[in-house]
């Protein structure tokens, strides 16, 4: 146990708190379905990114954009960090494991 973050190191080199070490291993578990919402999320933000440019700052339909594009981001970015973690893990448990 990691005093000073009350974590343990979890074999990837990073201290990771006991509580969240399983839920990012079942996450890692599901990395298909991770895949997946990563790339509808990204063909959803394309689709999105281009009405900002469009239609007309001020409507109803702008602010829906807008909301739509920050939603859109933070998914990639969050699914993302996910699936490099999950690959990074799957690297680290290779190499030990050959």
């Amino acid at each position: 146990m990691d005093q000073s973050t009350g974590g343990t190191e979890n074999g990837t080199g990073y201290v990771v708190s006991e509580r969240l070490d399983p839920l990012l291993v079942e996450l890692c578990d599901r990395r298909t379905q991770l895949m997946a919402l990563f790339a509808i999320a990204v063909l959803f933000l394309g689709v999105q990114l281009p009405y900002l440019f469009v239609v007309e700052s001020g409507t109803a339909l702008f602010v829906v954009s807008v909301l739509n594009v920050v939603a859109l981001t933070g998914a990639v970015v969050v699914l993302g960090a996910a699936l490099w973690y999950c690959r990074k893990l799957r690297r680290h448990n290779a190499a030990r494991w050959s």
